[in-house]
């Protein structure tokens, strides 16, 4: 007798995909599927010894079969079953080759009837796509976006050995240098080794300043100030002098 099959479909993904390590164990290509079967009265099938095909097509109807795997003395308990898709394959079938690239629907025979229609398989399965990610240092390209060591337009950028991005001088290999110090009062910001000074930029910041009597300025009187030929000049606005023993500290960046 055709018995109604009614499936409360239950598709969920208990895929344990672990953290991408050398240690990571592989993918495991299963799929837990639980399902409710009961007879066209209604009434909920019991037993030990069913026996379920379970099929996986590319379309709603008709189509192509990719998979299928047989499972015997299947139990069903007040019309509840559970099931590993994968865990059984047909000769000739290898669930391990399905792509989950695709749409995909499941077909399910109970005996010799067959559910209809076919269900689609929604995203649960394909996370199986995330094994991808396994080979993630390996991969050449992001999103389609190419990974280069040097920096390169529309390219990725690596991090280095510590996580971090590269420094500017690995960046720009001998193009760039950064140089910092200390300046006395009325001295030269010197000039990286084979600069120019239209090659470079500089500030400069109050180091120290030296008082000549009990006098104290606050933070508002004194500053400091560099010229376009890199002079240092450390100010006392309040008593409009200049005091030679003391020295800022300098920052100059040339490119090339």
């Amino acid at each position: 007798m055709k018995r109604n099959i009614i499936f409360s479909l239950i598709l969920y993904l208990l895929l344990a995909i672990c953290g991408l390590s050398s240690a990571c164990a592989a993918v495991p290509r299963l799929i837990n599927y639980q399902g409710r079967i009961t007879d066209k009265s209604g009434t909920p099938l019991n037993g030990a010894s069913f026996t379920l095909v379970f099929g996986i097509y590319d379309a709603k109807a008709s189509g192509n079969l990719f998979w299928q795997g047989t499972y015997s003395n299947v139990t069903i308990t007040k019309g509840v079953f559970n099931i590993l898709l994968g865990d059984v394959n047909d000769p000739g079938y290898n669930f391990e080759t399905l792509a989950f690239d695709k749409p995909y629907w499941l077909q399910i025979k109970v005996g010799s009837d067959v559910m209809a229609p076919r269900q689609q398989i929604f995203s649960s399965g394909y996370a199986i796509r995330a094994e991808r990610a396994e080979q993630a240092n390996n991969a050449d390209t992001i999103s389609n976006v190419g990974v280069n060591t040097a920096p390169t337009p529309n390219k990725l950028l690596p991090l280095d050995g510590n996580g971090k991005l590269p420094s500017a001088q690995g960046l720009l290999g001998n193009n760039i240098v950064v140089l910092t110090g200390t300046i006395s009062n009325g001295g030269t910001i010197p000039l990286p080794t084979g600069y120019t000074q239209n090659q470079c930029k500089w500030m400069a910041c109050l180091g120290r300043i030296a008082w000549n009597d009990d006098q104290h300025a606050t933070e508002f009187d004194i500053g400091v100030s560099v010229d376009a030929n890199r002079v240092v000049t450390v100010h006392d606005y309040r008593h409009g002098t200049e005091h030679g023993q003391s020295y800022a500290t300098y920052i100059i960046i040339g490119i090339k």
